[in-house]
Protein backbone atom coordinates (compact mmCIF):
# COMPACT_ATOMS: atom_id res chain seq x y z
CA UNK A 1 0.00 0.00 0.00
CA UNK A 2 2.82 2.46 0.79
CA UNK A 3 4.44 2.04 -2.64
CA UNK A 4 1.06 2.53 -4.28
CA UNK A 5 0.65 5.82 -2.40
CA UNK A 6 4.12 6.90 -3.54
CA UNK A 7 3.33 6.04 -7.15
CA UNK A 8 0.05 7.98 -6.90
CA UNK A 9 1.88 11.00 -5.49
CA UNK A 10 4.64 10.91 -8.09
CA UNK A 11 2.16 10.28 -10.88
CA UNK A 12 0.20 13.36 -9.84
CA UNK A 13 3.23 15.65 -10.12
CA UNK A 14 3.22 17.80 -13.25
CA UNK A 15 5.62 16.71 -15.96
CA UNK A 16 8.70 18.90 -15.71
CA UNK A 17 8.96 21.59 -18.36
CA UNK A 18 12.32 22.04 -19.98
CA UNK A 19 14.11 25.36 -20.00
CA UNK A 20 13.10 26.76 -23.38
CA UNK A 21 15.20 29.93 -23.15
CA UNK A 22 17.71 28.51 -25.64
CA UNK A 23 17.13 27.28 -29.21
CA UNK A 24 18.18 23.76 -28.12
CA UNK A 25 15.79 23.75 -25.17
CA UNK A 26 12.95 25.01 -27.33
CA UNK A 27 13.58 22.26 -29.88
CA UNK A 28 13.68 19.59 -27.15
CA UNK A 29 10.40 20.80 -25.60
CA UNK A 30 8.80 20.83 -29.04
CA UNK A 31 10.07 17.28 -29.58
CA UNK A 32 8.48 16.20 -26.27
CA UNK A 33 5.18 17.96 -26.99
CA UNK A 34 4.88 16.45 -30.48
CA UNK A 35 6.23 12.97 -29.71
CA UNK A 36 9.19 13.66 -31.97
CA UNK A 37 12.01 11.15 -32.28
CA UNK A 38 15.70 11.87 -31.61
CA UNK A 39 16.78 10.80 -35.09
CA UNK A 40 14.48 13.54 -36.45
CA UNK A 41 16.63 16.33 -34.96
CA UNK A 42 18.10 18.15 -37.95
CA UNK A 43 21.89 17.74 -38.14
CA UNK A 44 22.34 21.52 -38.18
CA UNK A 45 20.46 21.76 -34.83
CA UNK A 46 22.36 19.00 -32.98
CA UNK A 47 25.03 21.42 -31.70
CA UNK A 48 22.39 23.76 -30.22
CA UNK A 49 20.60 20.89 -28.48
CA UNK A 50 23.85 19.44 -27.20
CA UNK A 51 24.97 22.84 -25.88
CA UNK A 52 21.64 23.22 -24.11
CA UNK A 53 21.89 19.84 -22.39
CA UNK A 54 25.54 20.42 -21.46
CA UNK A 55 24.54 23.59 -19.59
CA UNK A 56 21.12 22.61 -18.17
CA UNK A 57 21.55 19.68 -15.80
CA UNK A 58 17.83 19.32 -14.98
CA UNK A 59 17.00 18.82 -18.65
CA UNK A 60 19.93 16.42 -19.13
CA UNK A 61 18.84 14.37 -16.09
CA UNK A 62 15.26 14.27 -17.32
CA UNK A 63 15.92 13.41 -20.96
CA UNK A 64 19.22 11.54 -20.96
CA UNK A 65 19.34 10.16 -17.42
CA UNK A 66 15.71 9.05 -17.52
CA UNK A 67 14.97 10.85 -14.25
CA UNK A 68 11.32 11.39 -15.07
CA UNK A 69 10.13 12.10 -11.53
CA UNK A 70 12.22 15.18 -10.82
CA UNK A 71 10.40 17.47 -8.41
CA UNK A 72 11.49 21.10 -8.30
CA UNK A 73 11.20 21.70 -4.53
CA UNK A 74 13.47 18.70 -3.92
CA UNK A 75 15.74 18.55 -6.98
CA UNK A 76 15.74 22.13 -8.31
CA UNK A 77 18.44 23.68 -6.12
CA UNK A 78 20.75 20.63 -6.23
CA UNK A 79 20.45 20.62 -10.04
CA UNK A 80 21.51 24.28 -10.06
CA UNK A 81 24.48 23.38 -7.84
CA UNK A 82 25.47 20.64 -10.29
CA UNK A 83 25.61 23.26 -13.04
CA UNK A 84 28.35 25.04 -11.06
CA UNK A 85 30.48 21.86 -10.79
CA UNK A 86 33.82 22.62 -12.43
CA UNK A 87 33.65 26.39 -12.08
CA UNK A 88 36.48 27.98 -10.07
CA UNK A 89 35.93 27.03 -6.43
CA UNK A 90 33.48 24.24 -7.33
CA UNK A 91 35.79 21.25 -7.77
CA UNK A 92 33.70 18.88 -5.64
CA UNK A 93 30.06 18.85 -4.65
CA UNK A 94 28.54 16.96 -1.73
CA UNK A 95 24.78 16.77 -1.52
CA UNK A 96 22.72 15.71 1.44
CA UNK A 97 19.16 14.79 0.55
CA UNK A 98 16.66 12.45 2.23
CA UNK A 99 16.62 8.73 1.55
CA UNK A 100 14.72 7.68 -1.57
CA UNK A 101 15.18 11.12 -3.15
CA UNK A 102 17.05 9.66 -6.14
CA UNK A 103 20.42 11.14 -5.10
CA UNK A 104 22.41 8.33 -6.66
CA UNK A 105 20.31 8.16 -9.81
CA UNK A 106 20.16 11.88 -10.49
CA UNK A 107 23.38 13.24 -9.09
CA UNK A 108 25.90 10.39 -9.02
CA UNK A 109 25.04 8.38 -12.11
CA UNK A 110 23.59 11.09 -14.33
CA UNK A 111 25.92 13.80 -12.97
CA UNK A 112 29.00 11.76 -13.87
CA UNK A 113 27.69 11.15 -17.40
CA UNK A 114 26.81 14.84 -17.75
CA UNK A 115 30.40 15.79 -16.87
CA UNK A 116 31.71 13.28 -19.41
CA UNK A 117 29.44 14.74 -22.09
CA UNK A 118 30.87 18.19 -21.41
CA UNK A 119 34.49 16.95 -21.49
CA UNK A 120 34.84 13.40 -22.81
CA UNK A 121 38.53 13.26 -21.89
CA UNK A 122 37.93 14.33 -18.28
CA UNK A 123 38.54 11.92 -15.44
CA UNK A 124 35.43 11.47 -13.33
CA UNK A 125 35.72 9.33 -10.20
CA UNK A 126 32.79 7.86 -8.29
CA UNK A 127 33.49 6.77 -4.73
CA UNK A 128 31.45 4.73 -2.30
CA UNK A 129 32.30 2.51 0.63
CA UNK A 130 30.84 -0.44 -1.31
CA UNK A 131 32.49 -1.16 -4.65
CA UNK A 132 29.35 -3.02 -5.75
CA UNK A 133 27.38 0.23 -5.66
CA UNK A 134 29.91 2.00 -7.86
CA UNK A 135 29.86 -0.91 -10.29
CA UNK A 136 26.06 -0.74 -10.39
CA UNK A 137 26.18 2.98 -11.19
CA UNK A 138 28.77 2.46 -13.93
CA UNK A 139 26.63 -0.28 -15.46
CA UNK A 140 23.66 2.11 -15.38
CA UNK A 141 25.73 4.74 -17.21
CA UNK A 142 26.71 2.11 -19.78
CA UNK A 143 23.04 1.25 -20.24
CA UNK A 144 22.22 4.88 -21.02
CA UNK A 145 25.13 5.18 -23.45
CA UNK A 146 24.21 1.93 -25.20
CA UNK A 147 20.45 2.32 -25.35
CA UNK A 148 19.26 5.93 -25.14
CA UNK A 149 18.37 7.09 -28.68
CA UNK A 150 18.67 10.78 -27.74
CA UNK A 151 22.13 10.18 -26.30
CA UNK A 152 23.15 8.47 -29.53
CA UNK A 153 21.70 11.27 -31.69
CA UNK A 154 23.58 13.96 -29.77
CA UNK A 155 26.75 12.36 -28.41
CA UNK A 156 27.62 9.58 -30.87
CA UNK A 157 31.09 11.07 -31.33
CA UNK A 158 32.09 10.22 -27.74
CA UNK A 159 30.57 6.71 -27.69
CA UNK A 160 33.21 3.99 -28.02
CA UNK A 161 32.95 1.78 -31.12
CA UNK A 162 30.54 -1.12 -30.76
CA UNK A 163 28.85 0.14 -27.57
CA UNK A 164 25.64 1.69 -28.90
CA UNK A 165 22.83 -0.54 -30.11
CA UNK A 166 22.86 1.65 -33.23
CA UNK A 167 26.51 0.74 -33.97
CA UNK A 168 27.17 -2.47 -35.84
CA UNK A 169 30.86 -2.60 -34.92
CA UNK A 170 32.33 -4.60 -32.06
CA UNK A 171 34.15 -3.10 -29.12
CA UNK A 172 37.92 -3.58 -29.46
CA UNK A 173 39.34 -5.83 -26.70
CA UNK A 174 41.82 -3.13 -25.74
CA UNK A 175 39.04 -0.61 -25.00
CA UNK A 176 38.28 -0.03 -21.31
CA UNK A 177 34.54 -0.53 -20.90
CA UNK A 178 33.60 -2.45 -17.76
CA UNK A 179 31.82 -2.08 -14.44
CA UNK A 180 35.06 -0.65 -13.00
CA UNK A 181 36.37 1.63 -15.74
CA UNK A 182 35.07 3.29 -18.88
CA UNK A 183 36.93 5.22 -21.56
CA UNK A 184 35.01 7.48 -23.88
CA UNK A 185 36.23 8.71 -27.27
Amino acid sequence: PMMSDLNTLLGSLPQPRLDTSTPGGSLLQDMLDSDGRPHEIPRHRVAAVRTHLNTHFWDFAYLIGGCNILHNPLHGTPCQLMERWGEPGWKRIMLQLPRASLKSTVFTRTGALWKICQHSNATVAIFNEKVERVEKWLLAIQSIVAGNPLFYALYRDIIPPGVSKEDGRTLPKSWKWSSREMTFV
